[in-house]
């Protein structure tokens, strides 16, 4: 890890993100799904999207927490380009198909089975290419999405009732990630005034410091998580189907065990699962 930190400048030399950076990086996932020789399309595109990959940590995003969090959609990138244009087949049966209730429908029950190959415009294909790179984090609406995903008691709601129900989620878990930083500084400052003394007292706070940085991870996924689910849906790029929960209830996580069975591991990015293990495991298990 030295020595490629090492390669790139220390933050107080590095200039702020072009506007267009990530916007383009993210392009050029897509572009491949243009070409009618996909093989030819990764030729031209893949080492141009691996130079603004490995060029990205030579820009800031104003602060180490900003450039912490922002770091993992470029790795995410480059998995999801390698996953679905390198490694899974263009055709055949394990070639990626869109299987889920049709955005043109009648009802919300109709399926559409879709692949690239039944696609003719070239707008067609970048909003194919789109729907399998973000919304569907684990497949859902495709042949390949993941087992155990929590059902969403919300998919029946109309467009609008769905925003709100989400922006109230959005707003009960900000303020709970809020709360659970104050209770951290709170048990960390009364802990350091106890010293290296190992009294129940010093036990306890540490069992109030692991569970608060375990809530505030939990929170700040499933903010940032309605955030996009809301947004998506009210902008019609999206529909109520395509956001299940993140992860099952909080007060099913009676435990470290039970904690980690409620998160669905499989919805988060390299950067996230980081995060949520460097942050809740140390505190709960130290």
């Amino acid at each position: 890890m030295d020595l490629a930190a090492s390669l790139y400048p220390p933050l107080c030399e590095r200039g702020p993100f072009p506007a267009l950076y990530f916007p383009t990086t993210f392009f050029l996932t897509l572009v491949p799904f243009l070409f009618q020789n996909r093989r030819l399309g990764v030729v031209v595109t893949f080492p141009v999207l691996l130079l603004l990959c490995i060029r990205a940590p030579f820009y800031t995003f104003g602060s180490p927490s900003a450039d912490y969090y922002n770091s993992g959609p470029f790795l995410a990138m480059l998995l999801w380009y390698l996953d679905f244009l390198v490694l899974t087949p263009t055709d055949g049966l394990n070639a990626p198909v869109y299987i889920g209730s049709s955005r043109t429908a009648a009802t919300s029950d109709e399926s559409k089975s879709q692949a690239l190959a039944d696609l003719s415009s070239p707008l067609q294909k970048l909003c194919w290419a789109f729907s399998l790179m973000i919304p569907s984090h684990r497949g859902i609406g495709w042949n390949w999405q993941v087992k155990g995903v929590p059902s969403d008691p919300n998919a029946k709601l109309s467009k609008w009732k769905y925003v709100r129900k989400h922006t109230q989620r959005i707003a009960l878990t900000y303020f709970r990630s809020v709360a659970m930083l104050v209770i951290m500084g709170l048990s960390s400052t009364m802990q350091n005034k106890l010293g290296n003394e190992k009294s129940w007292e010093s036990i306890f706070l540490d069992v109030i410091i692991g569970w608060s940085g375990a809530i505030w991870v939990w929170d700040r996924l499933n903010c940032f998580y309605s955030l996009l689910a809301a947004l998506s849906v009210a902008i019609g790029l999206c529909e109520t189907w395509e956001w299940p929960p993140l992860t099952g209830l909080l007060k099913d996580a009676w435990s470290v065990r039970q904690m980690w069975r409620c998160v669905d591991l499989s919805v988060l990015s390299c950067g996230s699962l980081h995060k949520l293990t460097k942050v809740s495991v140390s505190y709960i298990t130290r």
